[in-house]
């Protein structure tokens, strides 16, 4: 059974969650996605955090949008 997701997730996660690795090419991916504001973002001391909301919100668009 998969742990629930904390309330921010940061952007090592993130990018883990949605391209399946943290790298930098990956993190510019994810910081483009903030930045023309196709995922919403928070920035706390230098460093980006995804809302849990947002991760689950892309997770459940993706499910609804794939073909079976």
């Amino acid at each position: 059974m998969t742990e629930p997701l904390p309330l921010l997730i940061d952007s090592s996660r993130a990018c883990e969650l949605l391209f399946g690795a943290d790298n930098r090419r990956n993190r510019y991916r994810l910081y483009g996605m903030i930045s023309r504001r196709e995922i919403k973002g928070r920035q706390f001391g230098g460093r980006w955090y995804i809302p849990r909301v947002e991760m689950e919100s892309l997770h459940d668009e993706y499910a609804s949008s794939s073909p079976l």
